[in-house]
């Protein structure tokens, strides 16, 4: 039993060490997050960079579009998912690893889904969106998108 008790306690250790301390690394940004227009069906996936100070955080983000539904992955880079998001007209609905554990906002990444749309890329392209309100920038590289729609 105290063998367990010590396993379970460097493993809580272990990976409270990776935890930022006190809280986000990168601050919420101000803004308002409209109501998704009636798009294109696509999924996308992208790689972002996130500056803030000489802070650098970097998640991965799947977005899927269709109608006036906009769903939001972000991830970290080992693949797991750190929160999702999903938008259906005037409303959101964010399910989130606790603000103490995420080093970016989810609101600062569906600002910046909705700033990105209607962005032409191709795969590798990439486009930096500034915040200066909140002295956050952020570098986004289109992984892939596809269209949900058959041909």
């Amino acid at each position: 039993m105290r063998a367990a008790s010590l396993v379970l306690g460097l493993a809580l250790l272990y990976g409270c060490a990776y935890l930022p301390i006190g809280g986000r690394a990168v601050p919420r940004c101000p803004g308002d997050l409209p109501a998704p227009s009636p798009q294109d069906a696509l999924v996308a996936r992208e790689r972002v960079r996130y500056e803030h100070g000489d802070t650098v955080v970097h998640l991965d983000v799947v977005v899927q579009r269709r109608g006036d539904e906009r769903v939001v992955i972000g991830l970290s880079p080992t693949g797991a998912k750190l929160f999702s998001a999903v938008q259906r007209g005037e409303t959101l609905e964010i399910d989130a690893l606790p603000a103490v554990v995420l080093a970016v906002p989810p609101h600062n990444v569906l600002l910046d889904v909705d700033r990105l749309h209607g962005v032409e890329r191709n795969s590798g392209d990439t486009v930096r969106v500034e915040r200066p309100a909140c002295d956050v920038a952020s570098t986004w590289t289109l992984v892939s998108e596809e269209s949900l729609v058959a041909p």
